[in-house]
């Protein structure tokens, strides 16, 4: 099993490494070289894991490629499911972000800076898109008239897929700030005082919390929010799927005796 499925991904990466030379040949001089190496070095680990699957079938192999093609189809249908998820979320998005939003010209946009001593709302966003609308605009219609200012917080996370260097990081800021910046001037085309606070970091809800607390401390009147996905008909494999970070930060910021309030954002089956 060990030494099949390491052949499968030296070859795989070969693969991959092929497409990418192929793909950058316009923009990089010594692609041809490049892409040699890693032809031959495709050709030898998908030639000795044939050889090994040949000469180990009975003995074995045929369980180690059982075993690898369930664990690849249930990957696949992991990835269905999310691909669903997100299909439904972006068609949220496309309703909610394109919603007309009438601004008297005689009245001023609210200035960046908010009053500490006045009631703010303070919600957990990542990307701009429906859902962080979705959320605001709940918001705004549970609490009519009584949140004029609100504080939006968002955490850019790095991992294995964008740890790359300095400059992937510099990438993430830039991102994360640009996101909370849209939804800042969202809430100020309402009619709402706004500001973001964010950071990058590796884990979600302990970037949040540490936010979270330190707005608790500088803003007396602050009261949490955070949006969360909620199924029509919910299975067991969707609580283990989809992340609880505003479960897990609400329970964080209960330890310290701060509430937090999470919205719900209905997904439909149909």
């Amino acid at each position: 099993m060990y030494s099949i499925n390491v052949f499968v991904t030296f070859s795989l990466t070969q693969a991959g490494m092929t497409r990418f030379w192929i793909k950058k040949r316009d923009t990089l001089p010594d692609w041809k070289k490049n892409l040699l190496i890693h032809i031959v070095a495709f050709i030898l680990c998908f030639s000795i894991l044939t050889i090994v699957v040949v000469e180990k079938f009975a003995h074995g192999a045929w369980l180690t490629v059982v075993v690898t093609l369930g664990l690849v189809i249930f990957c696949a249908l992991i990835k269905r499911h999310y691909f669903k998820v997100l299909k439904k979320v972006r068609s949220l998005s496309d309703i909610l972000m394109d919603i007309p939003i009438i601004k008297d010209e005689n009245v001023e946009t609210p200035v960046k800076l908010i009053e500490k001593n006045e009631p703010i709302a303070v919600l957990l966003v990542s990307s701009y898109g429906g859902l962080g609308i979705h959320s605001i605009l709940q918001i705004m219609q549970k609490f009519p008239k009584f949140y004029k200012q609100v504080m939006f917080v968002s955490v850019g996370i790095v991992d294995s897929g964008v740890f790359k260097g300095s400059d992937e990081i510099e990438n993430v800021k830039k991102y994360v700030q640009n996101s909370t910046e849209k939804y800042v001037k969202f809430a100020n085309d309402l009619g709402l005082a706004a500001d973001y606070r964010m950071s990058v970091g590796t884990d979600v809800a302990e970037e949040g919390s540490k936010l979270c607390l330190q707005i608790n401390r500088d803003f007396p009147l602050a009261t949490f929010f955070s949006g969360k996905l909620v199924f029509e008909k919910e299975k067991f494999y969707q609580r283990l799927l989809h992340n609880e970070t505003a479960v897990s930060i609400q329970k964080k910021l209960a330890m310290e005796g701060i509430p937090m309030t999470v919205l719900p954002i209905r997904v439909w089956d149909k």
